[in-house]
């Protein structure tokens, strides 16, 4: 069918569709009707500025949305004001024709059909003209096959979600979504990425292990192995890679994947010519082709492109991450990658940019380095979940196995050792109490008692004192163990209490 509007669009004045679609009264009254009562502007979350046909309109919409972000009052004067400023008021008629946007207004208060018409009619007139470019490139006979048939593509899927959107809603009972929806959450990684669902991973640059953590939960699923010690479900994998093919390769040697045919790789230097939606569209393609159930994106910064003002603001976020959900809307886990901002921050908030990325996500990770702790292996994981099962915090560390979760306390413990061996003096007449060594290696009371429990049964340090007010016990750690230390030694034999 699209081939055969094409061809029609090859036959017809390439010019006829500048005026096409276009729906000026409806544009009038909705920009006069935020000039009355500039609360309105909130029912504009999905318009956008581009929606506008009439450039000049657009032009004042687009100073409306500002002003709505900056807080300031929406009205004639005040539209005025800004737009003289930006010396942009002559380009849109003068002040009379922004007064005259409120005459004879015949919209009610509630503009949210009114938008519907604009989104609906800019779909059909993008499509429009996007048509008439694919005739133009498509009778050039300088065009390749290869460049037709990608605009042919795009065009039909842009068709497709054109046709989609003029559907009407079918609404359905609680009853009807639960006997079509599985009672139990399908996990392609438990508890981390679940089918049908968006898992965001955030970490620092390079320091974090995003893709070191990702290519290992990759591994366990092609594999249907344990990660983490949590079963995962077979599948062939899809993944998006930002870094280059050298460095990438590194990374999946790491992780034992060079071998692997169940694993597709698209790096960015080879998706980088493609639009974000039409990439996340092959990747589903690619999905479904190889029945993968699980799509990685890595990072998802990289491949859309937003930047700077585009990747804080949550309009363009949210717009980055649609793709995604029409992902998961198919049945297939995503997990995607996202750097962290540099002042770090709670779970939800933590991710460059926009915290509508996370938002839109159903899972929201944090990768760290464990605080305080030597080990380059040990991550802190943080979590924010629409699932139970997922853990809201634990400690992991990447072994030659794979990762390991690890006891917190243990850690902590091990930690407390370091830090009070770090202190802890050589001879008996400047040996220490609890308090003294707990406060001079910046431990809390409770992690050091079973830190200096474990040095004395392991005579590494040794204790004198009867643990009472006047003789309390106190520690020491001799550099040379002689014979002299033996009634200390023998300290490692029976547990103390401390």
């Amino acid at each position: 069918m699209l081939y055969a509007y094409v061809e029609e669009a090859m036959t017809q004045d390439p010019k006829r569709t500048a005026g096409s679609f276009a729906q000026p009264e409806v544009e009038r009254s909705l920009l006069g009707s935020i000039l009355e009562n500039s609360a309105l502007i909130s029912q504009m979350t999905d318009l956008n500025p581009e929606d506008f046909a009439v450039s000049s309109y657009s032009c004042i919409f687009r100073n409306m949305l500002a002003m709505a972000e900056a807080g300031a009052t929406i009205d004639v004067t005040t539209v005025v004001s800004r737009l003289e400023s930006r010396g942009e008021l002559e380009h849109v008629g003068g002040h009379v024709a922004i007064g005259a946007l409120i005459d004879g207004l015949v919209i009610g208060p509630d503009l949210g059909e009114y938008a519907q018409i604009l989104k609906n009619a800019a779909r059909r007139r993008n499509l429009a003209r996007d048509l008439e470019i694919a005739a133009e490139r498509t009778a050039d006979p300088n065009t390749g096959d290869e460049e037709v048939g990608l605009r042919l593509e795009k065009l039909s899927a842009a068709y497709r979600e054109s046709v989609a959107a003029e559907r009407k809603v079918r609404f359905r009972t609680a009853v009807e979504l639960a006997a079509t929806s599985p009672d139990k959450v399908l996990w392609v990684a438990r508890p981390w990425v679940a089918v049908g669902a968006i898992t965001l991973a955030i970490g620092k640059v390079k320091s974090a292990g995003k893709t070191t953590f990702s290519t290992h939960l990759v591994k366990s699923a092609l594999d249907g192995a344990p990660f983490m010690g949590m079963a995962t479900t077979q599948t062939p994998v899809v993944y998006l890679s930002e870094q280059s093919d050298s460095s990438f390769r590194v990374a999946l040697q790491r992780a034992g994947l060079l071998s692997r045919k169940d694993l597709r790789i698209v790096t960015w230097s080879e998706a980088s010519r493609l639009p974000w939606a039409d990439l996340v569209r092959i990747a589903i393609q690619e999905c479904t082709k190889i029945g993968a159930q699980l799509l990685v994106i890595d990072t998802i910064g990289q491949f859309t492109g937003l930047a700077g003002d585009a990747e804080n603001n949550a309009g363009d976020a949210l717009r980055a991450m649609q793709p995604l959900q029409q992902a998961a809307a198919q049945g297939i886990g995503v997990l995607v990658t996202q750097h962290e901002r540099k002042s770090g921050g709670e779970v939800e908030d933590s991710g460059r940019g926009s915290s509508a990325f996370a938002g839109a996500a159903d899972i929201v990770l944090t990768l760290r380095r464990l605080a305080g702790h030597s080990s380059p292996n040990l991550r802190a994981i943080r979590a924010l979940s629409r699932f139970d099962e997922t853990p809201d915090q634990l400690v992991a560390e990447l072994t030659g196995a794979g990762y390991v979760v690890r006891d917190q306390g243990a850690i902590a413990s091990e930690h407390a050792q370091v830090a009070i061996l770090a202190v802890i003096p050589a001879s008996e007449s400047e040996a220490l109490t609890m308090d003294e060594l707990c406060a001079g290696a910046g431990v809390k009371r409770t992690t050091g008692q079973d830190a200096v429990l474990k040095l004395v049964q392991g005579a590494r340090l040794f204790r004198i004192g009867k643990g009472h007010r006047n003789d309390p016990y106190r520690y020491f750690a001799p550099e040379i163990h002689s014979a002299a230390n033996a009634p200390y030694i023998r300290q490692k034999e029976t547990a103390v209490s401390m």
